[in-house]
């Protein structure tokens, strides 16, 4: 469980928009999109997310991160300095199979403040983007401290999911990545899962993980990004 918690936070510290407290309106409104605890079957939790209620700016590995990635992206830097309203869900956990989800929901006071946080994740160029940044030697290193003491971590494939919501602009990734620790070796999988609202005024992000021995069930990832289609719009 450490380690997919440990590559949960990597990614989520990877979108491009700072957040905020300044509009408690429009953090109430992200709040409320969110998923929660009731939208899981029986023998699900909750844990912090590390976190705050406003989101989170991520660490200084995963801030470099998100250079990176709107670097190879082509997207403006000025991306990195936004400010939008959002919040943060905790992580829902099935420990049993080691199994994580959260969620994270911007307001966007702008089309082109969407569009750049789509775009960081549906973009044709996305794929290779993030494969570039995880696959670089201070996320590896980072991925391996957060393991544990003598860790080792592979490299990343990260792979092109079909549109996830047939209804809205929506994007999906999922990232396989493979480690050892005191002489096992598996892989963790992360699905990034990207909606917006009709309206492009919000966007969602869901992360699910999970060890590739204990596939996440396909019903309750759709069942989620479903849910959380109909919150936005």
């Amino acid at each position: 469980m450490i380690t997919v918690t440990v590559l949960t936070v990597a990614i989520q510290g990877l979108p491009a928009l700072a957040n905020s407290s300044s509009r408690k309106n429009e953090v109430a409104v992200a709040r409320k999109a969110l998923i929660v605890l009731s939208d899981f079957p029986k023998g699900w939790s909750t844990s912090p997310s590390g976190g705050n209620s406003n989101g989170s700016a991520g660490n200084a590995e995963s801030n470099a991160g998100v250079a990176q990635a709107v670097a190879c992206l082509g997207i403006p830097k000025s991306a990195l300095n936004y400010n939008a309203p959002a919040a943060d869900s905790p992580y829902f956990n099935e420990n049993a199979l080691g199994l994580s989800v959260s969620d994270e929901v911007d307001i966007f006071s702008t089309s082109k403040i969407a569009a750049e946080f789509f775009n960081i994740y549906g973009s044709s160029r996305s794929v290779g983007c993030f494969q570039r940044v995880f696959r670089s030697t201070a996320m590896e290193k980072f991925l391996a401290g957060g393991i544990g003491r003598g860790a080792t971590v592979g490299a990343t494939k990260v792979i092109r999911f079909p549109k996830p919501v047939a209804g809205n602009e929506s994007a999906a990734m999922e990232e396989l990545v493979p480690f050892t620790y005191k002489g096992i070796s598996s892989t963790v999988v992360v699905v990034t899962v990207v909606i917006m609202s009709k309206s492009k005024s919000k966007g969602a992000m869901l992360t699910f993980s999970n060890p590739i021995e204990s596939p996440f069930a396909t019903s309750l990832a759709v069942h989620l990004e479903t849910v959380t289609a109909n919150r936005l719009n």
